[in-house]
């Protein structure tokens, strides 16, 4: 057994009395509503009519007999454009292997040498 565990002695811990009287719960003698301040003093309005952001225009063309071209004009304005081969901007070379034999040394071993 360790020394601790020897001359440890338990003692009951510390309480503090308390301040004040003890004051008992008593529920309260009104019913709760469950309204809140805002739900009482919030007063209801009619939203107003907005008019549209964009100017009306009135259809210069009567749309029942006007042809139907069976076209967009996102697809009459943008083209297709046949795509041309890209060219090299520089010639891919061959791999060539090092001229020196390899000594077993990194280029940091090789270029800090120490003191």
């Amino acid at each position: 057994e360790t020394i601790h565990r020897v001359s440890y002695v338990p003692k009951k811990a510390a309480t503090h009395p308390g301040f004040g009287p003890k004051i008992e719960y008593t529920p309260p003698k009104q019913k709760f509503d469950h309204v809140t301040t805002s739900q009482v003093e919030y007063v209801a309005h009619e939203p107003a009519k907005r008019s549209p952001a964009k100017a009306v225009i009135e259809r210069a063309i009567d749309a029942s007999n006007a042809p139907f071209l069976g076209t967009t004009t996102h697809r009459s304005d943008y083209l297709a454009w046949q795509a041309q081969p890209r060219e090299r901007l520089r010639q891919s070379f061959a791999y060539k292997p090092p001229d020196a034999p390899f000594d077993g040394q990194s280029t940091f071993q090789a270029h800090f040498q120490g003191d």
